[in-house]
């Protein structure tokens, strides 16, 4: 971890100026970007980069000297120490000149920097170890982006405890076992191994006690040899145990609790596909706004401008209308017009929505459970090689018993012997060992966990992407179906309209130089009234047709609004991709995962450390041992690359 990081003093030292100095951390290396050092306020830090996702992590040094214990005395007090105002604004500085700052960490001191950081900057993520506490004056704020990782034993904690200033411990607190009572020890890491010759930086280590009555803290390498004795078997047994109801206990509720929310989510499928369903189509009423307004604006046009332009015309000066039939086309034609743009409007874009959401329905169903899907296959791969891990556990504290038995039983006899004032017999013979489970934990292929998260990152933004093109395709066909049959009549309507007002028109001019071509008509006026009808006739006509030519630009205005409609929904995708699977889902699959692998670690490092004390023993018994523990600790490292795979 980064906090471990800010410790190392290489890294402190300024490199050549074409070096890049890297730090590795669980595995994966980090680019060191910059490291301060101020010897005014005792300020160290060093900012980290990772060069897959850009991200920038802030690593604050814990208590390093006399400036760093003077602010460690200053923080029981309610004044705000120098280090921390520095290290607020060192972290804006870094933020402005590198674009991001996405998390702070540290140890000790470094820890309440990085507590006080974040709490000043919710935006921040802080991942502390055995913090110290931040100034009285944010004490008490709730902050759900600090994590905190405390020993029991850690002497800085219980300080605070006895002088009741635990509240000053910002955010959400992880125990763990183990500590150091040593005060060096203490003062410089809080935690670590009592052993001179082989100390510990427990900085971000995992402690154990399994051979030694101090509390070893495991960093990759371990303790001196033990002799191993009956009665050292028994209490390597017994921790080994205790380990193994703890891996066990957490394993399998968190285990299950995933289980259960992966289940729950399956069972909630139809309820988000109704919630999405009733969302789509409040977006689609959103959406076809611009369309219901063009086709309002289009019947107000043919309503006011059309129909009312018809009925100011005055009346013929004939006895029988002048080409009677022409006029009544025309009027038919602007009730047909009118009673086409009112079916335009009474289109149910809802009605078309749910349609869409029908057909397509089972995109929605069949991609929230093939996202479940990757999770569940993974989730039953790990537990069928922790049951395998712990069949492996539970025998070989059977062996452990069973060599113990047997040395007792060998040193019974010896003992037996000597006082009979005999020669020792031959070995005692043993009872047969309990049978090894077969087999070994399999590693999850690259293949499956890659397709696992595709399922849940890739996967999930691919389906709502195909579902909201099916869904705008779906919407903008429904629509253009109940629209088409009254669109196209109205666009003929309008053709028929114009025609018969131009042939009107031509009619009226011809009998206002002959009226007695108009065939069948009686005049009853004189030429004057005939000529003032054509005028009016004309000026009507003329704001009709121009009406019509808007009438027909909105129409047009409709057909190119519903072919954009596809694009449109494409803004539905992120409600869709959340709804599918939501974060907090992930999230809290993910959380369990690493609780678990947290926890087979430490398990691992356990059985490291047996396979150390236990090899290369004059006994075959309990080198036998020894292969063992190596094989279960490597079956334990397989799981913890197993998840490893699947929450990176």
């Amino acid at each position: 971890m980064s906090s471990r990081a800010a410790y190392d003093p290489d890294l402190y030292k300024r490199p050549d100026e074409e070096e890049t100095l890297t730090v590795t951390i669980n595995g994966r290396d980090f680019t060191v970007v910059e490291f301060t050092v101020d010897p005014a306020t005792g300020l160290d830090a060093l900012v980290l980069q990772n060069p897959d996702t850009r991200e920038i992590t802030v690593a604050f040094q814990g208590t390093n000297g006399s400036t760093d214990v003077a602010t460690d005395g200053m923080l029981v007090t309610a004044v705000t120490p120098s280090q921390y105002a520095a290290a607020v604004a060192y972290v804006a500085d870094v933020a402005g000149r590198h674009g991001r700052v996405d998390s702070v960490c540290g140890n000790s001191l470094g820890g309440g920097l990085a507590a006080y950081v974040a709490l000043l900057d919710p935006s921040i993520q802080a991942v502390t170890v055995n913090p110290a506490p931040v100034p009285a004056h944010v004490s008490g704020l709730k902050a759900r982006n600090i994590t905190n990782y405390i020993s029991t034993l850690d002497p800085l904690y219980r300080a605070l405890s006895a002088g009741r200033l635990t509240d000053r411990i910002a955010g959400r607190i992880e125990w763990f076992e183990g500590g150091s009572a040593q005060l060096r020890f203490a003062v410089e890491h809080h935690i670590g191994s009592d052993r001179e010759a082989s100390p510990y930086n427990a900085s971000m280590a995992v402690p154990f006690s399994l051979f030694h009555q101090d509390l070893v803290v495991g960093a990759g390498g371990f303790g001196g040899r033990i002799r191993v004795t009956g009665d050292a078997l028994v209490l390597m047994a017994r921790g080994l145990g205790a380990q193994r109801e703890n891996l066990l206990e957490v394993s399998r509720s968190e285990l299950d609790r995933a289980g259960e929310r992966l289940a729950s989510y399956r069972a909630q499928i139809p309820v988000r596909e109704e919630k999405c369903r009733r969302q789509f189509q409040e977006q689609a009423v959103e959406w076809y706004a611009p369309v219901r307004e063009l086709i309002g604006r289009l019947a107000a046009g043919v309503e006011e401008s059309v129909r009312r332009a018809w009925l100011r015309l005055p009346v013929p000066p004939v006895a029988r209308p002048v080409c009677g039939w022409l006029l009544a086309e025309v009027g038919d034609q602007i009730t047909r017009l009118v009673a086409q743009v009112q079916q335009a409007g009474d289109v149910s874009v809802e009605a078309a929505a749910d349609w869409a959401w029908q057909r397509d329905r089972d995109l929605f169903r069949l991609g929230s459970q093939e996202i479940t899907d990757g999770l569940v296959v993974e989730l039953g791969q790990f537990e069928r090689g922790r049951a395998l891990a712990d069949r492996k556990w539970v025998t070989f504290q059977k062996m452990t018993l069973s060599a113990h038995a047997a040395l007792t039983a060998a040193d019974a006899q010896v003992a037996a012997d000597i006082a009979a004032g005999r020669a020792p017999s031959a070995p005692v013979p043993l009872r047969a060992a309990p049978s090894w489970p077969a087999g070994a934990v399999s590693r999850i292929e690259e293949s499956v966990a890659k397709r696992g998260l595709q399922q849940i990152v890739d996967r999930r933004q691919e389906i709502a992407g195909d579902l909201v093109g099916t869904l705008g395709t779906g919407l903008a066909t429904g629509l253009m179906l109940a629209l088409e049959a009254a669109l196209t009549q109205s666009l003929l309507a309008i053709i028929a309209l114009e025609n018969a007002c131009t042939q009107v028109t031509v009619a009226l001019n011809v009998a206002s130089y002959s009226p007695a071509l108009l065939v069948g008509a009686a005049v009853t006026g004189n030429g004057d009234d005939l000529a003032e009808f054509r005028r009016a006739f004309n000026r009507t006509a003329g704001d009709i047709l121009g009406e019509l030519g808007d009438a027909r630009s909105r129409i047009w205005q409709v057909q190119d609004v519903l072919a954009q409609l596809p694009v449109l929904v494409r803004a539905f995708a992120d409600y869709l991709e959340a709804s599918l699977f939501a974060d907090t889902e992930i999230e809290s699959a993910y959380h369990a995962l690493l609780k678990v692998r947290s926890l087979t670690d430490r398990s691992e490092l356990s059985f490291a450390e047996v396979g150390h004390q236990l090899g290369d023993h004059q006994a075959e018994l309990i080198d036998a041992l020894a292969d063992r523990a190596g094989d279960l600790r490597t079956d334990l490292a397989t799981m913890s690359a197993n998840v490893t795979e699947m929450v990176t």
